[in-house]
């Protein structure tokens, strides 16, 4: 006989917990993977397709891979995600958890966009829709990226699909399996193998089209991954899609875009220096005495002193400067250049450091 048995709902900021009850012939957990007027412009495009039944696997890979051009990694608060950019001017839907810090306090709380390619951007939520786990992300200056194609024809039980995230914020990994079913709710359930990381990415269809905006997966007791994941729906999405980008839609309409560079950002985020220059306004040093950081985007000198900043760095977007001393990385001292590139070459998505400025001291969060 089957008895109800109570089901554990986690948003994997690990902040949230809610419990509901289900018929299931085991215990298992879900984790979640976590208006200012418009101008009068035209509504983006969104791409869309129909479904090719005759799509090999190879047809599939190549399919899926070609869509991770346009998947970007999400940062904010203390939530890594991805995105699916759906329009060319860098309008991106991905899940309001991975968002929701930034939704909640825009002022402290900024959203970091890393492209397939690598570039980086400050983006900004231009609306979010809580229950369904849905938001739109702009970054600023964009006007023909590539975009993921959203489907138009509704998966069947079987169907190949694809799933592309930031697992640990590693840009772009692709996740294959099934879709299984729609559950009662509209979302979609399919046995793909998930981690944190993946929550606002893509699920996708044989031809590389949105299904799906991912957002969940189950576990067990014992808190193994069961390789079931749930989403979004391409309709749900394609509805909060309509309602925010329709510059007379609603009460909610699409805020204006940023139409300036980083580098022109308000004071929250410092100019970043793009030239050669050193604090006193000469030349930086010499090739002896400055040592090129490449991963933050930095050059110092012997004494770990920032002479430049690259435009469109992690240490740009994390607001450091010439003139800015490096003391620490993750509460360790720093002693010297080799002592920061060793703990660069270890890949790590995100780094605390601690800087020192005009005889203040301040930690700043940076992401790779």
């Amino acid at each position: 006989m089957v008895t109800p048995s109570v089901v554990r709902l986690f948003i994997l900021d690990l902040t949230i917990i809610m419990k509901f009850t289900s018929l299931l012939l085991c215990s298992v957990s879900c984790v979640l993977l976590q208006s200012v007027p418009a101008h009068s412009a035209p509504s983006p495009t969104i791409a869309q397709t129909t479904v090719d039944a005759s799509a090999t696997p190879a047809d599939r890979s190549r399919s899926c891979q070609q869509a991770a051009n346009a998947v970007v990694t999400l940062y904010s608060g203390t939530e890594i995600g991805a995105g699916s950019i759906v329009a060319g001017d860098g309008t991106i839907l991905t899940a309001h958890h991975v968002v929701k810090e930034a939704v909640s306090n825009p002022s402290k709380v900024k959203i970091y966009v890393k492209l397939a390619d690598g570039q980086r951007y400050i983006g900004r939520a231009i609306a979010s829709d809580s229950r369904n786990d849905l938001a739109l992300v702009q970054i600023p200056g964009q006007t023909a990226l590539s975009t993921v194609p959203l489907a138009s024809t509704k998966l069947q039980p079987g169907q190949a699909v694809c799933a592309i995230g930031s697992p640990s914020g590693r840009t772009g990994v692709l996740s294959r399996g099934a879709f299984t079913t729609v559950l009662a709710n509209g979302d979609l359930q399919s046995a793909v193998r998930l981690t944190y990381g993946n929550s606002g990415g893509p699920l996708l269809n044989a031809q590389g089209d949105l299904v799906g905006v991912n957002k969940a997966i189950w576990v067990s007791n014992r808190g193994e991954n069961t390789g079931v994941s749930y989403a979004t729906s391409v309709q749900t999405a394609q509805t909060f899609i309509a309602k925010h980008l329709r510059p007379t839609a609603g009460v909610v309409t699409k805020q204006p875009a940023p139409t300036s560079s980083i580098a022109s950002l308000p004071v929250a985020v410092p100019a970043p220096i793009s030239t050669s220059q050193s604090k006193n306004g000469q030349a930086g040093g010499s090739q002896a005495s400055v040592g090129a950081v490449s991963k933050l985007g930095v050059n110092v000198d012997a004494q770990m002193l920032i002479q430049q900043v690259e435009s469109g760095s992690p240490a740009a977007l994390g607001g450091l400067q010439p003139g800015d001393r490096l003391v620490a990385v993750n509460g360790t001292e720093l002693t010297g250049l080799t002592q920061l590139q060793a703990f660069l070459s270890r890949q790590p998505s995100t780094a605390v450091l601690t800087i020192r400025h005009k005889q203040q001291t301040a930690n700043v969060q940076v992401y790779f």
